[in-house]
């Protein structure tokens, strides 16, 4: 068994321009449940630590169209273009409670909650959503949309569960890198969001020896030397990590940049590693293989697993 440790009606209030408005907003999804509320609360404090204002977003839909049991109205009815506007309104002043009233903006649309976020976040520098774990149908914080979300919308992607810890930010930021593409972004943003927050970045590396045929491979000709396969993996997460951090400290020398690396699953590091932490950055698709810690279905554990927000960067 292999162990885990860890060294170290389209009804619109259109986005304005103006003083406030002139660099991207956060747009976060709302619709009234417990991980909605979180996702506002959040994406509120995030908004005000960026500098930047917040669209509250609520998307309504026929009564019975979401479930196929009647076809969509050419008009949506008042009853529920006045519901919508309430719901709208309550997240709003949800938001306003933690940012300036002037800042916050609402916007109530009518059809697929994912298809609008994904839309309106070509104009956005972060998409928020809430996680309930339970997949409401047609629910703004249901687990197919904001899978849908990460793999689809525009700009990173923050999911946060219902129960997440709220207030200021004090235990970190956790990003996981294995050499990609994707993970040197997420490095980035993982950095800048520390940066914001005035706490410290952990860069994890996790390695797991390959099954093969049902045998663990516990043993390799690394080219004639004495290492056996396990080695080479655990040098080759401490090397990523290490360069990772790198240039991480030459680009911000202010920020306190820790590095982890852990002998489990990606998932499982992640997931186990982000639990105090104020935010965990993950890419949505990495190298595959035993260094795939930001492959899809990786990044789709952590998502659902974590009791921590979990940034998604395509």
């Amino acid at each position: 068994m292999t162990s885990n440790t860890t060294t170290t009606t389209t009804i619109t209030n259109s986005i304005t321009t103006d003083s406030v408005t002139t660099s991207k907003p956060v747009v976060v999804g709302f619709d009234g449940s417990a991980a909605s509320c979180a996702a506002v609360d959040w994406a509120a404090g995030e908004a005000d630590r960026r500098g930047v204002s917040l669209v509250v977003m609520t998307v309504t839909d026929d009564p019975g169209a979401s479930a196929s049991l009647v076809v969509g109205l050419p008009v949506v009815p008042t009853l529920v273009v006045d519901a919508a506007r309430e719901l709208a309104a309550m997240g709003s002043a949800r938001a306003a409670k933690i940012l300036p009233e002037e800042r916050v903006q609402s916007q109530v649309e009518r059809g697929s909650a994912a298809g609008h976020l994904v839309e309106i976040s070509k104009g956005a520098s972060l998409l928020v959503v809430g996680n309930t774990r339970r997949g409401e149908l047609g629910s703004i914080v249901s687990g197919s949309v904001a899978f849908a979300l990460c793999a689809h919308a525009h700009s990173p992607v923050v999911v946060v569960p219902e129960d997440a810890r709220q207030g200021a930010a004090t235990h970190g930021v956790l990003v996981g890198v294995d050499g990609s593409p994707a993970a040197a972004v997420a490095v980035e943003l993982a950095a800048a969001a520390a940066v914001r927050s005035g706490v410290p970045l952990t860069i994890l590396s996790a390695w797991s020896v390959p099954v093969t045929g049902g045998w663990i491979n516990s043993s390799w000709d690394a080219g004639g030397s004495d290492l056996t396969w396990s080695d080479a993996l655990r040098d080759a997460a401490t090397t990523l990590v290490d360069q990772s951090a790198a240039g991480v400290r030459s680009r911000h020398p202010g920020l306190t940049v820790v590095v982890a690396v852990s002998h489990s699953t990606a998932a499982q590091a992640l997931v186990t590693q982000g639990r105090e932490a104020d935010l965990v950055v993950v890419g949505s698709r990495g190298r595959g293989g035993f260094a795939s810690l930001v492959l899809g279905s990786v990044s789709h554990i952590v998502m659902h697993e974590s009791r921590s927000p979990v940034m998604v960067v395509r």
